[in-house]
């Protein structure tokens, strides 16, 4: 399983990505709310990367979408791997391959919802503590290779949990199958090299869930099949689970997708 439903506006007009055997793709990006800043009390917007089939362009019947249209995108959460000049360095960014899009009202609600399956990766970080009205707050964060595609491909996501989710995830180990149902989002990082001191963009996706189940739990005998190399070092990791805005790529392997 995986399969996400955004709206948002289009942050700019569709451009021409690429073409296959079979399909035209198109760029651009949604933008999608994620919150209220507590301080502003403004809208915090999540810009996130869009590659849509032409066939799911045929609501429009030939007349693309504009910046600033209202839509509705349904896809599936990829990852994609670019390569420089020198056929070596590379950049990756997590992006959603939309297969629906359709036009929204400009009141229409904004939508986040995601639901993937996928192999836990690192194991969950726990953490509790008491509020000031005295209630327990528990928290979590693990990793899971979420599939996409053919040929044992896989997108690399960190899952937030809270409250009993979060309590029960410190049973879960490496190997374990999850289905897990929330809301995306992004951020990137910064990871410098210390070889070249060349700055580059991590974009990390995660989810922050509503629920999350085991479906399949792995053995003491079973073989891991998928590339964990993502799998960031205890050191590299803030207490959110996440890289740090600043990180070395020496320590950080990132798998190649494609």
């Amino acid at each position: 399983m995986n399969n996400i439903i955004l709206s948002g506006t289009l942050d700019f007009e569709l451009k021409l990505g690429h073409e296959t055997e079979s399909d035209i793709l198109y760029q651009t990006t949604l933008s999608v709310k994620r919150g209220i800043d507590q301080d502003t009390s403004e809208a915090i917007i999540n810009h996130i990367p869009l590659m849509v089939s032409s066939y799911a362009l045929a609501p429009y019947r030939g007349k693309l979408p504009v910046a600033g249209s209202m839509v509705k995108a349904e896809g599936e959460l990829r990852l994609a791997t670019y390569y420089g000049q020198d056929g070596e360095s590379r950049t990756q960014e997590i992006y959603i391959l939309v297969t629906d899009l359709s036009p929204l009202a400009p009141d229409a609600l904004y939508e986040n919802s995601i639901t993937v399956t996928g192999k836990i990766i690192r194991p969950a970080r726990y953490s509790s503590h008491y509020d000031s009205e005295g209630r327990i707050q528990e928290t979590s964060s693990l990793s899971i290779a979420v599939p996409f595609g053919q040929n044992d491909r896989f997108v690399y996501v960190t899952v937030f949990s809270n409250g009993r989710a979060a309590r029960a995830t410190r049973y879960y180990v490496k190997g374990d199958t999850l289905k897990v149902v929330g809301h995306l989002r992004l951020e990137d990082r910064n990871i410098v090299s210390k070889s070249t001191g060349e700055t580059k963009i991590l974009r990390i996706g995660y989810i922050i869930s509503r629920n999350i189940q085991v479906i399949d739990y792995t053995t003491d005998d079973t073989e891991e099949t998928i590339d964990s190399s993502l799998d960031f070092p205890e050191s590299d990791l803030n207490n959110d689970g996440l890289p740090p805005a600043t990180s070395s790529d020496s320590d950080i392997a990132i798998p190649d997708i494609d």
